[in-house]
C-alpha cells in the first residue's frame, strides 16, 4: 500500500501527538506523585514543629499529662481528616506512666521503631494515607523535667497521619488545569507546524504532481509550472528543474514532430503532415461552408534525369522544384512532397477560378526555370491536377482521387 505525502505526514504527526500525550501523561503522573510527597513532607514537618512547640510550651508552663492529651485532642479537632498522636519513649513511660496505645505503637509499628532507633523523621505513603513520623529529640531545656534521659536522646515521636486526598485533590486540579493548557498549546503548535509543513512542502509537491498529471491528460507540452510560494531552496530548485526539464522535453518534442512531418531532402512537409492539414482544412471548410483546393503535382520526365545524370542530379531537381513551388504560394497555403517526384498543395479559402490562376503561375515558373547541375542545364516541366471542395467532391478520398485523375490526364496530354 502506497500513501500520499499528505497522508504520510498526517499519520506521522498523529503518531507524534499520541506519543507526546502518553509521555506527558506519564511524566505528569510521576511529577504529581513526587510533588504530593514533597509538599506533604514539608507540610507535615512544619505541622510537627508547630505541634511540638505548642506541647513544649504547655510542658514548660507546668502542664500535666492530661493537659497534653487535651491539647492533642484539640489539634485533631482543628485539623479535619488529620490524626495526630504523641508516642513516648520507654524512659518517659517508666517515669510518667503508660498512655493508651503507647507500647502497642512502639513495639508493633516497625516504622515508628525505626524513627526511635535512627532519630530521623520518616515519611511514606501507605493505603492512600500519608504518614509522617517526627522524632522529639531531647534538648538542654528538656533535662529540667526529664531526669532519666540525656541530651540527644529520642523522647518520643509525633505521628501525623492524613489521607493523601487532602493534597491530591487540590494538586490534581492545578495539574489538570496546567496539563489542559499545555496540551492545548501543544496541539495548536502541532497544527501550526503541520500547516507550515503543508504550505511549504506538501502543497508545492501536490501542485507539481497535479500539473504533471494535467500535462499527461491534456497533452499540454511546454506548459511551465507556476513558481510555488515557499522559502525552501529544495522546493524552488525542484520547481525550476521541472520547468527546465519540461522546456527541454518540449523542444525535443517539437524537433521530433518537425522531423516526423518534414521531408529530409526538400525541407517541405511530408505526406503525414499533408494528410493532417488536409483533415483539418476539410473539417473547417465543411463546418463554415468554405471552399478550398487540393492540387497534385508531378515532374515530367524525371526518371531520365536520374538515369542520365545520377541520383544527385535528381535530388538537385527535386530541391529546386520545391523552392519554385513554395515561392508561388501564399503564407496560408501548404505544400508537401508526397513521395518520389510527386507533390501536393492545399489552398485554403480558394475557389476554382483562383485555383486555376495559382496553378498557371506554378506551371509558368517551373517551365521558365533554368536548372544548372554541374555545368549541365536541366529543363523540367510539371503536370498539375486540382480538385475543389465542395464542387468536385464531398469527402477527402474523393477529393484526392479527383485531383490525381486530373493530374494524370494533364500528364497524358503532354506525353
Amino acid at each position: 500500500m502506497r500513501l500520499s505525502i499528505f497522508k504520510a505526514i498526517l499519520i506521522i504527526f498523529s503518531i507524534v501527538i499520541v506519543l507526546a500525550s502518553l509521555i506527558l501523561f506519564n511524566v505528569t503522573n510521576y511529577l504529581k506523585t513526587k510533588s504530593i510527597n514533597i509538599i506533604s513532607m514539608e507540610q507535615s514537618r512544619k505541622q510537627s514543629e508547630l505541634i511540638f512547640m505548642n506541647l513544649f510550651t504547655i510542658m514548660k508552663s507546668g502542664g500535666q499529662r492530661e493537659d497534653i492529651l487535651n491539647a492533642i485532642q484539640k489539634i485533631n479537632k482543628s485539623l479535619p481528616g488529620v490524626q495526630v498522636n504523641v508516642l513516648r519513649s520507654q524512659q518517659l513511660i517508666q517515669q510518667y506512666g503508660d498512655i493508651e496505645h503507647d507500647e502497642s505503637y512502639i513495639f508493633h509499628d516497625k516504622e515508628i521503631q525505626q524513627v526511635f532507633d535512627e532519630g530521623r523523621d520518616l515519611f511514606f505513603n501507605h493505603a492512600n494515607e500519608l504518614h509522617f513520623f517526627y522524632p522529639l529529640i531531647v534538648k538542654t531545656e528538656c533535662l529540667g523535667c526529664h531526669h532519666t534521659v540525656k541530651e540527644g536522646d529520642i523522647n518520643g515521636v509525633l505521628d501525623i497521619r492524613y489521607p493523601n486526598t487532602l493534597i491530591k485533590d487540590n494538586l490534581d486540579d492545578t495539574i489538570n488545569q496546567t496539563l489542559t493548557i499545555v496540551a492545548t498549546i501543544t496541539i495548536i503548535l502541532f497544527l501550526v507546524l503541520f500547516l507550515i509543513v503543508y504550505k511549504m512542502i506538501i502543497s508545492p509537491i501536490r501542485n507539481l504532481s497535479s500539473h504533471m498529471n494535467e500535462i499527461k491528460d491534456k497533452q499540454l507540452l511546454g506548459a511551465a509550472l507556476t513558481e510555488q510560494p515557499t522559502y525552501l531552496t529544495e522546493i524552488k530548485d525542484l520547481n525550476n528543474d521541472y520547468n527546465d526539464l519540461i522546456s527541454h522535453l518540449y523542444d525535443a518534442h517539437k524537433t521530433i514532430v518537425l522531423k516526423s512531418e518534414t521531408d529530409d531532402l526538400t525541407g517541405l512537409n511530408n505526406r503525414r503532415k499533408f494528410n493532417n492539414v488536409l483533415e483539418t482544412e476539410f473539417s473547417r471548410s465543411h463546418r463554415y461552408q468554405r471552399k478550398f483546393i487540393v492540387m497534385m503535382l508531378d515532374l515530367n520526365k524525371f526518371k531520365p534525369i536520374n538515369d542520365s545524370y545520377g541520383h544527385a542530379a535528381g535530388d538537385f531537381v527535386l530541391v529546386e522544384f520545391a523552392k519554385i513551388i513554395s515561392q508561388q504560394l501564399r503564407e496560408q497555403d501548404t505544400v508537401a512532397r508526397l513521395g518520389g517526384d510527386e507533390f501536393g498543395v492545399i489552398l485554403p479559402e480558394t475557389d476554382g477560378e483562383l485555383g486555376t490562376l495559382i496553378e498557371s503561375r506554378i506551371r509558368h515558373a517551373v517551365n521558365s526555370a533554368t536548372l544548372t547541375f554541374e555545368n549541365t542545364t536541366l529543363n523540367v516541366s510539371v503536370s498539375i491536377g486540382s480538385a475543389c471542395y465542395p464542387e468536385h467532391a464531398d469527402n477527402i478520398e474523393q477529393l484526392l482521387s479527383c485531383a490525381d485523375n486530373s493530374m494524370y490526364k494533364n500528364k497524358k496530354a503532354k506525353s
